[in-house]
C-alpha cells in the first residue's frame, strides 16, 4: 500500500461520508419505497396473501359455526376472494397515503356487506319459520349481532397488514410529522455528501490518484452498516420465528420484513461492489504510475 497523503483529515472526511451514504440511503428507501404503496402491494402478490386472507375468513367462520349451529356458508358463500383482496389492497393504498400525509382522511375498510347482512337476515328468518320462532326483540337483537361480528372479524381479516390500526394509533400522527421532512432531510444529506466531495478534492487536490482510495472506502465501510446486520435476518430466516395467530397477517409482515432486507442486501452489495472496484482501481493507478517511474529512473541511469 502505498503513502496515503493528509491522512488525518482524509480520514475524518471519509467517515463522515460514509455516515452521511447511509443517512442519505435510509432516508431515500423511507421516502421513495416504504411510503409508496407499491412495495406492499408486491409482498401481498408474492406471498399469495389473498390466498391467507380468505383462508383465514373460512377458517374463523367454520369455527363460529360450531357454537351458534349456524352454517359457515352462510357467511363464506357471499364473501368473493377477488374482492376480499381488492379491499384489502385498497386499504394498504389509503393507508399509506395518510401515513405519508398526501391526505388527512384516515383509512376505512371499504367492503360492501349487503350480501353477507342479506345471507345471515335469511338464514336466521329460515330458521325462525321453521322452528315457529316468534320475530320478537331477541329475534331482531341475534340478527343484528350476529351481522356486527362477522363484519368486524371480515374488516379485522381485510386489515392484514395492521395498517389501520397502526393509523388508529398514537404512532401514525409522529411518521406523519416526520414525513413531511423526509425529502428535505434527503436532500440535505445528498449535500453534505457533495459537500463533503469537495472538501476531500481540495484537500487531496496535489494527489487526485488518492481520490478513488477513499471513496471507494466511504462506500464500502457504509455499506457494511446495513448490509451485516440484513444478510444476518434473511438468511438466519429470523421473521420467522415471530407468533402471529392470523396466516395472512403473518404473511404480510414476515414478508415485508424479508423484501426490506432483501432491498438492502442488493442496494449495499452494489455500494460495496463499487466501493471495492474504486480501492482496487487506486491501487492500479499506483502500480501504474510506480512501474512508469521505475522505467523513467532505468532511462536516466542508462543515459
Amino acid at each position: 500500500m502505498k503513502k496515503l497523503y493528509h491522512f488525518a483529515p482524509m480520514a475524518v472526511a471519509t467517515l463522515l461520508m460514509a455516515l452521511m451514504i447511509a443517512v442519505f440511503e435510509a432516508l431515500t428507501y423511507t421516502s421513495q419505497v416504504l411510503l409508496m404503496p407499491d412495495i406492499y402491494i408486491d409482498v401481498m402478490a408474492e406471498y399469495d396473501v389473498d390466498d391467507a386472507l380468505y383462508q383465514g375468513v373460512d377458517d374463523y367462520f367454520a369455527m363460529y359455526s360450531r357454537p351458534t349451529g349456524i352454517p359457515k356458508e352462510t357467511f363464506t358463500d357471499p364473501l368473493k376472494q377477488k374482492e376480499l383482496s381488492s379491499s384489502s389492497l385498497r386499504l394498504v393504498q389509503d393507508s399509506i397515503r395518510y401515513l405519508a400525509g398526501r391526505t388527512d382522511e384516515k383509512p376505512e375498510v371499504k367492503f360492501d356487506f349487503t350480501g353477507l347482512e342479506n345471507s345471515i337476515t335469511d338464514y336466521v328468518e329460515s330458521y325462525a319459520e321453521a322452528n315457529n320462532k316468534e320475530k320478537d326483540a331477541d329475534y331482531e337483537k341475534l340478527i343484528k349481532n350476529t351481522i356486527r361480528i362477522a363484519e368486524e372479524q371480515v374488516r379485522n381479516r381485510i386489515d392484514v397488514m395492521l395498517m389501520k390500526k397502526l393509523c388508529s394509533s398514537g404512532f401514525a400522527q409522529a411518521i406523519r410529522k416526520l414525513a413531511k421532512y423526509l425529502v428535505p432531510a434527503m436532500i440535505a444529506s445528498g449535500c453534505v455528501i457533495i459537500l463533503l466531495i469537495a472538501v476531500m478534492v481540495f484537500i487531496d487536490r496535489h494527489h487526485i490518484a488518492d481520490l478513488p482510495y477513499w471513496f471507494g472506502t466511504a462506500m464500502f465501510s457504509s455499506s457494511l452498516l446495513f448490509l451485516i446486520p440484513c444478510l444476518i435476518l434473511k438468511h438466519g430466516r429470523k421473521f420467522d420465528g415471530f407468533f402471529i395467530s392470523d396466516a395472512g397477517v403473518y404473511r404480510t409482515v414476515t414478508g415485508l420484513l424479508y423484501t426490506i432486507t432483501g432491498d438492502l442486501i442488493t442496494i449495499n452489495g452494489i455500494l460495496l461492489t463499487v466501493g471495492v472496484m474504486l480501492i482496487l482501481f487506486a491501487q492500479l493507478i499506483h502500480l501504474l504510475r510506480k512501474k512508469k517511474a521505475i522505467k523513467e529512473n532505468e532511462s536516466e541511469t542508462d543515459d
